[in-house]
């Protein structure tokens, strides 16, 4: 009869252990699942401003430029004429933009298309980033240190309009266009090397 008892025993033990194996096994699969299910990482925020517009939208817009600082001493203010220079000031604001930025900055002025009046003299950034990547575009990083500083990047563009002693059609009316055209692109910056023109 004992050995009956212990057989049965035996027999009891092993089917709880078998159902405390089974119960915890499918407990684990059970968090298991929950887990791979609750995987949701955010997207990094993308909002950058060019002199108070937004430029992260999918629609084209249009920045004011017309805000050079002219430096002239033979003409009336506000007014321009062959002779006289400047600095057109664009401030980059990537707000609380979540990656760093890479931009480039194309500048199509009387060098490269002869109509237009305006000469590029210099380029600068105040973060001292900005490199010469193209025959007439410049490039410049804004690194998540700088966003998180709250950084406003500051280009400083210097133009001239050459006295070449042509004559001057002063009946013609000129748009922002026959000056100076600035073309802005910003993108992630994913740390690869920015390679400086060498006019090869």
């Amino acid at each position: 009869m004992k050995k009956k008892i212990i057989n049965i025993l035996s027999i009891v033990i092993l089917v709880v252990v078998c159902i405390i194996y089974l119960y915890s096994k499918g407990t684990y699969t059970i968090y298991e699942s929950n887990v791979d299910g609750s995987i949701k990482p955010e997207i990094a925020k993308w909002e950058i401003k060019v002199n108070d517009v937004l430029v992260t939208s999918s629609e084209v817009l249009d920045v004011d430029i017309s805000n050079i600082e002219w430096v002239v001493d033979h003409v009336r203010e506000n007014k321009v004429a062959p002779g006289s220079s400047g600095v057109l000031n664009v401030n980059i604001d990537p707000l609380d933009t979540g990656v760093a930025i890479r931009y480039d900055i194309e500048i199509i002025d009387k060098s490269v298309e002869p109509q237009k009046v305006l000469t590029l003299d210099f380029i600068s950034d105040s973060l001292g980033k900005l490199v010469r990547t193209g025959e007439n575009t410049y490039t410049g990083i804004i690194s998540l240190n700088d966003i998180s500083s709250g950084n406003i990047v500051n280009v400083a563009i210097g133009v001239s309009w050459v006295d070449d002693g042509m004559d001057i059609d002063y009946d013609q009316v000129m748009i922002e266009d026959d000056y100076l055209t600035i073309n802005f692109k910003a993108s992630q910056y994913n740390g690869d090397e920015i390679i400086s023109y060498t006019g090869d």
